[in-house]
């Protein structure tokens, strides 16, 4: 549940302040950009990198309604490395800054990939592999 409200808060906020070029007439200035703009137009390279974290963590929701608790842990990781991609494009992108919507679409990400971990450790056996997964154990 948390991680859809995290999802439906980065939708309806402020995610990019996106101000680009000068004062000529051929500048673009698109202003702030909420979290459902990005998720519609975030797919044109090279933001498609970040943007594809959106397919993995419903990817990952798929997985883990069949109860691929290590799969989902797997995709849920990429997704929200993928959605750090963002850190390094939005600088290159022109853009001014990051605002609350981004970082509660990370944390969205972030969370699934820990949530999907935590089941995993807990019900591994589920997993058509039967492992437990790693373990934080030290080994002493």
């Amino acid at each position: 549940m948390g991680v859809w409200s995290l999802y439906a808060v980065a939708l309806f906020t402020p995610a990019i302040k996106a101000d680009e070029g000068g004062y000529a007439c051929t500048a673009i200035r698109l202003g702030t950009l909420p979290g459902w703009e990005t998720l519609l137009f975030g797919w044109v390279p090279p933001l498609c990198i970040p943007w594809s974290a959106n397919l993995l963590l419903l990817m990952g929701w798929v997985l883990l309604l069949c109860r691929r608790f290590r799969a989902a842990w797997w995709v849920g990781a990429a997704g929200a490395l993928a959605g750090l991609t963002t850190l390094g494009l939005w600088p290159l992108e022109g853009w001014e800054k990051l605002l609350a919507g981004y970082f509660a679409w990370q944390a969205c990400l972030i969370v699934f990939a820990v949530g999907a971990l935590i089941l995993w450790r807990r019900h591994g056996a589920s997993d058509h592999d039967g492992s437990r997964g790693p373990s934080f154990e030290s080994a002493a």
